[in-house]
């Protein structure tokens, strides 16, 4: 080991520590620099990528905020690094508590919380600290691993000790974000705002981070501080591993498999790491987790709020699950008791129908038989069925069945803590999907309506069966998939005429816009008025008419596009050789308009006027053609010639997008779940059917229908009327607003 903490100076040790601090200053700087002069085109890339309107103006304006505030930013983030990192080292080489001190006092600002730095500055500890760890973990996958040992390591010897742990290191990426933090904080903008600005910054903290502790490795190197580092292998638990292979097993046989292997006594009220060691609830100093978790324990069993909260939030926060907090033996006694009152809930008359508040009615002194983790899992489900009552997307009938599985969470939440940390925990994700399926505008969810029924049923299945196998979770999930499939079809069958009718009008508007460019295209400056009205007025319906029905023959649409052309040509000027083919063509010409005008229900005397005015037109241009003194150029019969229009051109009924709420609507995609505030028929629609052309877009809520064009779309974004809704799973939503709440709930304790 190295003995640089003993054999050289104070003074020389906080030399070199001054010195990593503005090396790493220095690159950081260089990196937020460069990511200030990239993120404002990030953001509006996000904007312009988003189909939600709410998001896409929160990329814009935090867009405007950067490129505003870019070198306040800088400024900002070198002062609060420097600060936040002579502070952590304080705090770091502050001496050790004694034995028997309360782990859970209250912590100073920028002292250690229960062993482990929740965050660094903030009054409100819980609510930032978790959009922190998780960016800070992005960031510390993409780090070389020789290079944080070594950072650890190396800063470590320089404060005393043999190393650092994540919580004590001052140039861990949590103490970066939490700079970054600071330096946004005066920016103009709510919460979300800011966070989207730090993750705007954590790619490119990702692609530097190894530079920046290699640079700091590197000085240290030179200056003799541990050139090479031994690599001490420790023997750390899977807890998370075990609990996962004993899912299936049943309460006894998960017991004797803890005591087999050595960990129940860990897990005791009560207990604590050995040594005059600190140990934190999320690593201990010897990287043993169990002594974690009794910290934790201990704590819980003290009352102490702090411990309170970080139960809640180690539970919640997947980032912080990987200690395996889900192997944490179930008291016994607590679970007897649950499955009494789930038989009892069961077969009283009620039939099962539990009121939504059920668990916070739970005699206290059932709870009690339960360890304090126990406790705290309880409340913490209590929390997420609160939410799942008080969601008012939610259909009634199906927040009804959902509160009747309060007794089954608890006892799956208790036997797998991970339940709220692992979104593919087999119950957790039956719960995600019947709120789904509850807040989905497209279901009949009355509650005598066949789809409820079937629910009940299931409901009915899983409150008698479930005893500590979540694997009956698995079944029930595919049996509910498959009646969501069959209600959305039935629903969408239902909508099917209208869709057949929109389409038809799509197809007719198609024609139509076709029709009109042929035509247009084949007009001539010198084409009489009469002319152009009669194509644009009558011969456009006789088109389209041939094409929608197929026509064939003289009714054709080759035909009738030949005999339009035909038309135009015939009374253009002519020379005295086209006189003979004029002649030629005029009775066959005049019978196919005649017959085409008749088709298209012309009126017969604006009929016959009009053919009167074409005698004229052909008689004044015969006259001409014999008595003329210039030669005309001769031009071919257009439907003789070989490039006689053979059927009408395809045009686009819809132009490419020309804005970003344009391109909104184009990216819209069949089951679309979107969110109306014009209050006219509702607020939430699924999309349900798309027109070949994009033109018509159907959207369904329960039987009712609602058909809005492309245009109307964009307007409605446009407008802000209209966003396309993407719900997180139910559960993650509660477990966010458990987040928020999470220093309330300490309080409440």
């Amino acid at each position: 080991m190295n003995n640089f903490g003993n054999n050289t100076s104070g003074s020389r040790a906080a030399s070199l520590l001054s010195e990593c601090r503005e090396i790493a200053r220095t690159r950081l700087s260089e990196v937020v620099a460069g990511a200030l002069g990239k993120i404002d085109e990030d953001l509006f890339q996000l904007a312009d990528k988003s189909r939600d309107g709410r998001e896409q103006q929160m990329y814009l304006e935090a867009m405007t905020r950067v490129r505003a505030h870019r070198r306040e930013i800088q400024s900002k983030f070198d002062e609060f690094f420097k600060d936040m990192y002579d502070k952590k080292l304080d705090a770091t080489r502050a001496p050790a508590k004694p034995q028997g001190r309360d782990p859970f006092a209250k912590p100073s600002p920028f002292g250690d919380f229960g062993g482990v730095e929740l965050s660094l500055v903030s009054d409100s500890i819980i609510e930032s600290g978790i959009a922190i760890d998780r960016l800070a973990k992005g960031v510390k996958n993409a780090v070389d691993n020789e290079q944080m040992l070594g950072i650890r390591a190396r800063l470590g010897v320089l404060v005393g000790r043999d190393t650092l742990e994540d919580g004590d290191n001052p140039l861990a990426p949590e103490v970066i974000f939490e700079a970054l933090k600071l330096a946004c904080s005066d920016i103009p903008g709510d919460r979300d705002l800011k966070r989207t600005l730090l993750e705007a910054f954590q790619p490119y903290l990702q692609r530097s981070i190894s530079q920046v502790y290699q640079a700091v490795n590197q000085s240290l190197i030179t200056h003799e501080i541990l050139p090479r580092i031994r690599h001490a292998v420790q023997s750390t638990a899977d807890p998370m591993g075990t609990s996962q292979r004993m899912m299936g097993l049943g309460n006894s046989q998960r017991m004797s498999n803890l005591s087999q292997t050595g960990r129940m006594g860990s897990f005791g009220p009560g207990s604590s790491s050995s040594g005059g060691e600190r140990s934190g609830w999320l690593g201990g100093s010897n990287g043993n987790e169990q002594a974690t978790i009794a910290a934790l324990l201990n704590g819980l069993s003290q009352g102490q709020a702090s411990a309170r909260v970080e139960s809640l939030r180690m539970m919640a926060d997947p980032t912080r699950f990987t200690e395996g907090q889900g192997a944490v033996p179930v008291n016994l006694q607590l679970l007897d008791a649950l499955a009494g009152l789930q038989t009892e809930a069961n077969l009283s008359a009620s039939a099962g129908f539990l009121p939504p508040n059920y668990l916070r009615t739970l005699d206290s002194a059932l709870v009690s038989q339960g360890t304090p983790l126990d406790q705290v899992t309880i409340e913490l489900v209590s929390v997420v069925f609160d939410f799942l009552n008080k969601n008012d997307k939610l259909a009634p009938a199906i927040k009804g069945q959902i509160s009747r599985l309060q007794i089954v969470a608890v006892k799956a939440a208790l036997l797998d803590r991970s339940f709220f940390a692992r979104r593919e925990h087999p119950m957790r994700r039956f719960l995600d999907r019947m709120a789904e399926a509850g807040a989905d505008p497209a279901m009949n969810l009355a509650e005598d309506g066949e789809f409820m029924r079937e629910v009940k049923h299931k409901i009915d299945d899983l409150t008698v069966h479930f005893q500590d196998d979540v694997g009956v979770f698995i079944a029930a999930l595919s049996e509910l998939e498959a009646l969501i499939a069959n209600e959305r079809s039935s629903r969408e069958s239902a909508a099917q005429e209208e869709a057949v009718r929109l389409a038809s009008v799509e197809a007719r508007e198609a024609a139509i816009l076709s029709a009109r460019a042929d035509l247009g295209s084949r007009v001539r400056p010198s084409t009489p008025s009469f002319i152009r009205d009669f194509l644009d007025q009558v011969w456009v319906k006789v088109l389209v008419e041939s094409q929608l029905q197929t026509l064939q023959g003289e009714d054709g649409v080759a035909s009738r596009l030949g005999l339009a052309a035909d038309l135009i040509w015939s009374v253009e000027p002519k020379a005295r050789p086209d006189v003979p083919n004029l002649a030629a063509v005029l009775p066959k010409m005049v019978r196919g308009l005649m017959r085409g005008a008749i088709a298209a229900g012309m009126n017969d005397a604006v009929r016959g006027e009009f053919f009167n005015q074409l005698m004229r037109a052909h008689t004044a241009a015969i006259a001409a053609a014999k008595v003329a003194t210039v030669d005309v150029p001769s031009l071919p019969v257009p439907s003789q010639s070989a490039d006689a229009p053979k059927e009408l051109k395809d045009v686009a009924v819809q132009a490419a997008p020309a804005d970003v709420y344009e391109r909104q609507v184009a990216n819209l995609v069949k089951g679309d779940l979107v969110e109306f505030s014009d209050q006219t028929q509702g607020d939430r629609f699924r999309l349900s059917w798309i027109s070949p052309k994009r033109s018509f877009f159907l959207f369904i809520r329960g039987s009712q229908s609602r058909q809005i064009t492309a245009a109307d779309l964009a307007g409605f974004f446009r407008q802000g009327v209209l966003a396309v809704v993407q719900d997180a799973p139910i559960i993650d939503q509660a477990i966010g607003a458990i987040e928020m709440d999470f220093t309330q709930m300490a309080q409440a304790a």
